[in-house]
This record gives C-alpha cells, sequence and structure tokens, in this order.
C-alpha cells in the first residue's frame, strides 16, 4: 500500500464522448490493485464505466498504455481512454 497521496489526473479537462481521456495514477503501492471509475450525470441520466488494473513497480497507472484487467470493459479497448457506456439506476 502506499504510504503518501495519490494522485489521479484526467486530461483534457472538457471532452466529447468520442475524445481521448487520458486517466493516471500515481502515488500508489507497488502492483497495488485498484479501479478506476468515471461517472457523467446528463438529462437525469447517468453514465458510469468502471476498470481494474494493478499498478506497476512505481506505484503508476496508465489507462491509456496499461490493459484493464475487467469491469466495463477489459483488454486493450482502453487505449483510447475511459469510455462511458450508459447504465441507468434507479433513483
Amino acid at each position: 500500500m502506499s504510504s503518501g497521496s495519490v494522485d489521479i489526473r484526467a486530461q483534457p479537462d472538457v471532452a466529447l464522448v468520442d475524445d481521448v481521456i487520458r486517466i493516471e495514477a500515481n502515488g500508489l503501492g507497488s502492483f497495488q490493485p485498484v479501479t478506476i471509475a468515471a461517472l457523467l450525470s446528463e438529462d437525469d441520466k447517468i453514465f458510469v464505466s468502471h476498470a481494474f488494473y494493478y499498478s506497476d513497480a512505481t506505484g503508476r497507472v496508465d489507462c491509456n498504455s496499461m490493459p484493464s484487467l475487467g469491469g466495463s470493459f477489459d483488454g486493450e479497448r482502453i487505449k483510447n481512454g475511459l469510455p462511458l457506456t450508459p447504465e441507468e439506476y434507479p433513483g
């Protein structure tokens, strides 16, 4: 486990649904299991996605270069960012 703070960055700050978004997490423990999730609320609908990773030896996860191990999608589909897949939640 990491003893410091974790830094999560998503760039660009504003993007369209088909734009590539870079998502990185730093400051994790080596080979730590991590879940990265995204959520968008628009017009009373919620869009979510998530992916599972293990951080590398330096405690870093790069969603654009590391394949996810599962979640809303798996394998190499993550290379173009973290796509939002519609899933409506009750309430």
